[in-house]
């Protein structure tokens, strides 16, 4: 797989996470397998794509 696709696919599995409140811990967690460098791109692309919102706990969640 390619370094972008694998990129879209850590994508893909921070917004299946987020379909319920999570904190970011929960994402790093979530991708133990890819490089660190990877899911911070990962997950500065799911910001862009969604308007996130965050509960009282600081868990991060994707409106639907």
């Amino acid at each position: 797989m390619t370094r972008s696709g694998a990129r879209e696919e850590l994508v893909g599995k921070i917004e299946a996470l987020l379909a319920d409140p999570a904190f970011f811990k929960d994402v790093l967690d979530l991708c133990t397998d890819a490089p660190y460098r990877d899911v911070l791109i990962a997950w500065s692309a799911v910001r862009e794509k969604h308007e996130l919102m965050r509960d009282e706990f600081g868990r991060y969640w994707i409106p639907h």
